[in-house]
């Protein structure tokens, strides 16, 4: 049966663990998440890369033929990625030629006296030149959103939290089961040996001499 002092102890060891758990992995918390977020965008970043090397190939030759047709069915596949907020074309001399925008789940095409300030409000960019020929013949300027980022990134703090909270927990559970035999046991056993010490009664030598 556990005394009103083990119950004490124990009580006061159990707060102090949960306590320090929490102080060691909140900064473990932080450091896995900043990383996995890292991860995230270098992934977006690289996968930005491959879209504009694919896509200003692809529409090197209708471009240079002026297939406008054929280059809104180029942006178009590649714009179902929902990463992509809107793509721009230029000719060599800077004019813009064509602008697609998405708006939700739709894809508009704005004429180049519509204002262009929409596709500017995107996360990133990345821009690259058409070449035929090995000259060039055009601009390609792919515009990102953050919004699918943003929910795989929530995704990623949520789970990062939760991992955090099951490992410390799994760390408290394992403490508290074994508190009274690694701890409480023994500082309560040199309680008793102390106490047993200091209130035993001296022990009195006599010692008689021969004159």
């Amino acid at each position: 049966m556990k005394t009103n002092k083990t119950v004490s102890i124990s009580r006061k060891i159990v707060y102090i663990t949960m306590l320090s758990a929490f102080i060691a992995f909140i900064p473990l918390d932080l450091v896995y998440f900043l990383l996995q977020r890292n991860s995230v965008y270098g992934q977006l970043k690289e996968e930005a890369r491959q879209i504009t090397e694919r896509l200003k190939n692809n529409i090197s030759y209708p471009f240079w033929t002026m297939n406008e047709p054929e280059i809104i069915n180029t942006i178009n596949l590649e714009m179902s990625n929902k990463n992509i907020h809107s793509v721009l074309l230029r000719h060599s001399n800077g004019e813009v030629f064509l602008t697609l925008i998405r708006n939700g789940d739709e894809i508009y095409n704005y004429s180049v006296k519509t204002d262009d300030t929409l596709y500017k409000t995107s996360f990133f960019s990345m821009t690259d030149s058409i070449l035929w020929n090995n000259k060039t013949i055009g601009i390609v300027e792919i515009y990102f959103t953050n919004k699918e980022i943003n929910r795989t990134i929530s995704n990623v703090f949520i789970k990062t939290n939760l991992i955090t909270m099951i490992l410390m927990l799994i760390v408290v559970f394992v403490f508290i089961i074994n508190i009274k035999k690694i701890i409480v046991a023994p500082i309560l056993s040199l309680e008793k040996a102390l106490i047993s010490c200091v209130y035993k009664p001296p022990i009195l030598i006599f010692c008689y001499s021969k004159h």
